[in-house]
């Protein structure tokens, strides 16, 4: 009943998530070891606009600017130049030029299979990602041929990238998912700037970013004890969105609600208490907020779509306990980002023993859940890097 005092206007941002069919399409190509490039081609060509959008890609763009048989102007339909030499059959697969039957335009200069071939899976993976974020943020993109449309795919997915870039070159595995948990960030924010949010929600992602790379660390190292631990390859995802939660707060209650206290006053408050911070966090936003930052990350993760199978872990990271008898999987996940949160949230210069002031009652029963004993806390805390930027 409490989402009920917000305002209708909130939950178009949160829907806005959603990344679309061709994105949906093209990434459950792009994840299936199986499919190669013409299931990537089948999503893209199920949308037409998209197939003339990806023309303003600027890697595509000078790759077609080096085309010898390619037209360089928009405009009336002009006959190919000859080749120098008319004997010389094309190479195989190479784009050929559009057939001079009409006007050439940037949607036939180059087909799906064309950008495909020229640029690579993993660029065009992120051509397709910048252009759904762009598409959900600022709804439709210019189609008209004499709108001149660039785009660079390395400036929209910054967080995306750099989570990607990190697990690659350190070698933890499921770059992939650390990816889609990255572009989760991005998305927010290019939805955020869209809309104009104030300053202070930039800085709560960007805290968001740091703290959550932070508590995904020991997250992660906590889960390396347990063999064949279902849904481990999302801890990092699972992490990072609960932190994003609190960007959302900070957007969401950036305006004045009926009901509502402005999410400036929340943290001022917060940021006033100097002991057992995550237990005042908890009690002071349930009783500002109808709706606290874990219940926007679940919905925003739910809406994202690639985030699905963890939305039920953001959802109860404060309180694991209500996943033990409904789904065992999620119990594990949840219990380990929650320590992950609680470790990560203890100054370095502290003393780590489980018996003193810097522990809840809930904390102590997570690690007790969990069977990190106090010689297993302590090293969690060591050498944790800081996050990509």
């Amino acid at each position: 009943m409490a989402s009920l005092q917000l305002p209708p206007t909130v939950w178009p941002r949160v829907h806005a998530m959603y990344p679309g069919k061709t994105f949906v399409k093209f990434m459950s190509a792009y994840r299936n070891p199986k499919a190669g490039l013409p299931a990537l081609q089948s999503a893209l060509e199920l949308n037409p606009g998209f197939v003339h959008l990806i023309q303003g890609f600027d890697l595509f763009k000078k790759m077609r600017e080096k085309w010898d048989d390619q037209p360089t102007v928009v405009g009336p339909a002009q006959a190919a130049p000859a080749p120098a030499n008319p004997a010389a059959p094309a190479a195989a697969g190479a784009p050929t030029a559009p057939a001079a039957t009409g006007p050439v335009t940037r949607m036939t200069a180059a087909s799906a299979k064309d950008f495909l071939s020229s640029v690579g899976k993993i660029q065009a993976r992120n051509a397709v990602a910048s252009l759904a974020m762009m598409r959900s943020a600022q709804g439709p993109l210019p189609r008209n041929v004499a709108d001149d449309f660039t785009f660079t795919p390395a400036t929209k997915l910054k967080y995306a990238l750099l989570s990607e870039e990190f697990h690659e070159s350190r070698r933890l595995g499921h770059s992939e998912e650390a990816f889609l948990a990255g572009l989760h960030y991005d998305w927010f924010f290019e939805l955020a700037m869209a809309d104009k949010a104030p300053a202070e929600v930039q800085l709560e992602l960007e805290t968001a970013w740091k703290e959550g790379f932070r508590a995904a660390q020991v997250a992660r190292r906590i889960a390396s004890n347990y063999k064949n631990l279902p849904l481990s390859e999302w801890i990092y995802a699972a992490t990072m969105s609960i932190y994003l939660g609190r960007a959302w707060s900070a957007w969401i209650y950036s305006v004045n609600h009926p009901g509502c206290a402005f999410w400036k006053d929340f943290r001022t408050k917060v940021d006033a208490v100097t002991t057992k911070k995550r237990e005042a966090w908890r009690f002071i936003e349930r009783r500002m907020f109808p709706l606290v930052h874990t219940d926007f990350a679940a919905l925003s993760a739910s809406s994202f779509g690639f985030l699905g199978d963890v939305a039920p872990v953001i959802a109860a990271s404060q309180d694991p306990i209500v996943l033990r008898k409904v789904s065992p999987a999620h119990y594990q996940i949840a219990l380990i980002v929650r320590a992950g949160q609680i470790i990560s949230s203890i100054p370095t210069d502290d003393t780590v023993d489980p018996r003193s002031g810097l522990f809840s009652r809930l904390d102590k029963w997570v690690f007790k859940e969990l069977k990190l004993s106090d010689a297993v806390i302590g090293p969690l805390l060591k050498k944790l890097e800081e996050p990509p930027s």
